[in-house]
């Protein structure tokens, strides 16, 4: 006999039992900390560069009556060493990831030439580097298991070409395909592989990418319903999840257009904010 409608729910929300986070300290990474501790995750593993502000989120999280454990580990995704140390961490305090949130990521809105180039690699390193390596690291404990997920946050910035984001889109597309092709080769194996491309969402993003004024080229979505979308999407097996209607329909008309006109189309969007915030 099949589930009710609440005993799926409630199977839902407990799919995993350990969730590692990266980026849990603001935005979205943040929100999904806060939803999978409403959806009876047993242990939280929170990862970002300033454990402070974990800290305080694990403050939060006890004080809204969540009751499981919660770990707050600093890590610089940018540097291979500091992920072996992150997954040496986790072991040492006997922890198995079934869910893996690599929400970790920035992005430059600029003239390619007018960045540091430093600062280009690094955002290579943290978009596209971080969760291939944590990939590899969490994924052979969720094969052994036979059961295990993953949750790249890509962007609709992954679909065309954006002239000064050029790097960051790139970033994107890589977490896109890569997610998508990893979700079918581990097919039958228990284990599930999403890629979560959201629009602009209300975050610290555009202070991290350089401009003084949010990128409001659409509206923002909250980071709630974004977060909901990709664990729902999770549960029904999907491996590309766009949050809001909005974002759906410019993604579908990306596959209409050439390379050059979406490339045109994105430069004369982003352009006011290269001349604005970088004369």
């Amino acid at each position: 006999m099949g589930l009710s409608l609440i005993e799926s729910i409630v199977h839902h929300k407990r799919m995993y039992k350990v969730a590692l986070i990266t980026g849990a300290s603001a935005g979205i990474g943040k929100v999904f900390a806060e939803i999978l501790s409403k959806r009876g995750i047993e242990k939280l593993i929170l990862v970002a560069r300033r454990l402070e502000r974990l800290e305080e989120l694990k403050a939060e999280l006890y004080n809204e009556g969540f009751k499981g454990e919660l770990v707050a580990l600093s890590c610089d995704l940018r540097v291979d060493e500091e992920r072996v140390k992150l997954r040496e961490a986790v072991d040492k305090k006997g922890i198995t990831v079934d869910l893996l949130v690599n929400n970790a990521g920035f992005g430059y809105v600029g003239k390619f030439l007018a960045d540091e180039p430093v600062n280009q690699r690094e955002m290579i390193a943290t978009n596209c580097i971080a969760p291939l390596h944590l990939a590899q690291l969490f994924l052979p404990q969720m094969r052994q298991s036979g059961h295990g997920a993953i949750i790249n946050v890509a962007s609709i910035a992954a679909y065309p070409p954006l002239p000064f984001m050029a790097t960051y889109g790139a970033t994107k597309a890589f977490l896109l395909n890569w997610s998508v092709a990893l979700n079918h080769e581990l097919k039958g194996r228990g284990i599930k592989v999403l890629a979560l491309c959201p629009g602009p969402t209300e975050s610290d993003f555009h202070l991290v990418a350089g401009v003084q004024n949010k990128i409001d080229v659409i509206k923002a979505m909250t980071a709630k319903p974004v977060v909901i979308a990709a664990l729902d999407g999770l549960e029904y097996g999907r491996a590309v999840v766009v949050p809001g209607l909005i974002n759906q329909v410019l993604v579908w008309l990306t596959r209409f257009l050439p390379k050059s006109a979406l490339a045109w189309i994105g430069e004369k969007l982003l352009v006011s904010r290269v001349t604005l915030e970088r004369r």
